[in-house]
């Protein structure tokens, strides 16, 4: 039986603006919604202001700290709009008897189609050359063709996978490198499992899909990054943190790679010192930034929620003890 009188805070931003469609829902189900009145991301204090009488949470990035878990005595599940829920203190999520859960897939067509076009952009210098136009250049600067380049994708799952099937059409070698290597859907799609090491050495562009965990920080480090052609482009649409930006700002500038194109970072938002290189592409965190991905994880979040609340599995459940060792 669903309990009466049930809410919803809602501290992602924005919300509900490409569709009312999350909103309807929660209407439909009985569940009141309380969306972040802030219009930006949550401090502790702000989320502690909110907290008190909710049920539920439909997440962005907030601070999940101790103290929120301690006044949040009615809560029981949240929710991550997108698929990154390293922010989510699953140890407190146990101790606490709340369950997470999650939206993947939502996104996946949209980080994957953001990277072929970044990919595309920086061995054309589509961005370099609109820069140079509007600062009143007309110079017709060579690019390289994607056709009969190696690639080489760290981490093919979800997103990794989207990105070979759309790499099909440009006659290229794909390499991977995964922990769990897929093999029917390598055979399927010419994938060649091979080391990092190997990968890097070998492939002309290598971009990265991993997830957030302790041994993927700074995985793209100075070491790695001396092991690539002088002629490699580098790509991270994953998480902030697994390049070394120190380390790539160092590659850049002394030509030991040819260039890069990054979407997520360190720190955000980005301020640092690629944002003065030209052999550099910089986009601000925007990978799933559509409307259809960001209607399709609105909805999939409300979706988990009102199941929860009339009393159905959840779908996308993520399983603290799991999680927890993954991330070790």
């Amino acid at each position: 039986m669903p309990k009466k009188n049930a809410k919803a805070f809602i501290t992602t931003v924005p919300f509900a603006t490409v569709s009312r469609e999350p909103l309807d829902l929660l209407e439909q189900a009985g569940i009141a919604a309380i969306i972040n009145p802030l219009g930006k991301n949550m401090t502790h204090d702000d989320f502690a202001q909110f907290c008190e009488d909710v049920d539920y949470v439909i997440a962005g990035l907030p601070p999940f700290s101790e103290a929120f878990f301690e006044k949040a005595k009615k809560l029981n599940l949240i929710v991550r709009v997108g698929v990154g829920y390293d922010n989510v203190p699953f140890d407190l999520c146990k101790q606490y008897g709340v369950k997470v859960s999650y939206t993947p897939g939502a996104g996946t067509h949209a980080v994957a189609e953001l990277t072929i076009g970044l990919l595309i952009d920086a061995l054309r210098r589509f961005s370099f050359i609109d820069r140079d136009l509007r600062a009143g250049g007309w110079n017709k600067y060579m690019g390289e063709m994607l056709r009969g380049k190696t690639v080489g994708i760290i981490g093919v799952g979800r997103i990794g996978k989207r990105v070979i099937e759309l790499l099909q059409p440009f006659g290229v070698r794909i390499l991977g490198n995964d922990l769990v290597e897929d093999a029917a859907f390598a055979r399927a799609h010419n994938v060649t499992f091979v080391s990092k090491e190997e990968l890097y050495r070998s492939a002309d562009i290598i971009s990265i899909h991993v997830s957030k965990t302790p041994s993927a920080h700074h995985m793209i480090s100075e070491k790695a990054l001396s092991l690539m052609k002088p002629s490699a482009v580098l790509l991270n649409l994953s998480r902030g943190g697994v390049v070394d930006e120190h380390a790539l700002y160092k590659a850049l500038v002394q030509n030991k790679i040819a260039g890069a194109a990054l979407d997520v970072y360190e720190e955000e938002p980005y301020t640092g010192p690629l944002t003065a290189l030209d052999n550099v592409i910089l986009t601000a965190h925007v990978g799933a930034g559509t409307t259809e991905s960001r209607r399709l994880m609105e909805v999939g979040a409300v979706e988990e929620v009102v199941r929860f609340h009339k009393g159905e599995p959840l779908q996308n459940e993520l399983d603290p003890d799991s999680v927890l060792a993954a991330m070790k």
